[in-house]
């Protein structure tokens, strides 16, 4: 940003009457700025309400007419607006980055707990084929393996959309290991379905 003093800038702005100007040119090489409508021209006189005299070039007499007061203080208005604007944008981008930092945090720690669930219910899975020799036929079992398989194949390429949508906290069994979103670990795996 320049090293403008916008507030001295609109007091010096503020002090002069917010009216128009426009360019005089004198017919001499020489123009003047006045304030625009004052100029007045009878037969013997000429009236008006100089602003600045004596200026070499129309250009420079056209950019202080463009410059009037009303003119700085809706610039320094629109600056001002623009710059409350920003830091409202500025606040708004910075909260979203800090609830998206969450939403990652969140989705690691959900991908973390279903790499956790998947190697429990693959060990689990090792053990009952090793005590229950018709394991690989029961069509529940079979269905979780399905499940496995599926889940491995698709780990990581779906993300959580919503925060609200992460499973909750889950416990694991001390009896079978199984791991359940029930508070107080019961399941119907066991007989004893107490988490003690």
């Amino acid at each position: 940003m320049s090293n403008i003093d916008k507030q001295a800038l609109r007091d010096i702005a503020e002090s002069i009457e917010r009216e128009e100007w426009e360019v005089l040119d004198n017919g001499d090489d020489e123009y003047q700025v006045i304030v625009k409508g004052s100029l007045e021209k009878g037969e013997t006189y000429r009236s008006y309400q100089p602003v600045s005299n004596e200026i070499s070039e129309r250009k420079i007499a056209a950019f202080i007419a463009a410059f009037s007061p009303a003119t700085a203080l809706a610039l320094l208005d629109d600056l001002e607006a623009a710059e409350h604007t920003a830091a409202v944008d500025h606040e708004a981008a910075c909260s979203l980055v800090e609830e998206n930092e969450e939403v990652k945090r969140k989705l690691a720690a959900a991908e973390k707990r279903i790499a956790d669930y998947h190697r429990a219910l693959n060990n689990l899975a090792s053990v009952a084929r090793r005590y229950l020799p018709d394991y690989d036929e029961h069509p529940d079992i079979q269905a979780a393996d399905d499940l496995l398989e599926n889940a491995a194949t698709h780990q990581g390429s779906q993300l959580v959309s919503n925060r609200d949508e992460l499973p909750p906290d889950e416990i694991e069994c001390d009896i079978c290991g199984h791991v359940s979103t029930d508070p107080e670990g019961r399941h119907h795996c066991c007989e004893d379905n107490s988490n003690d």
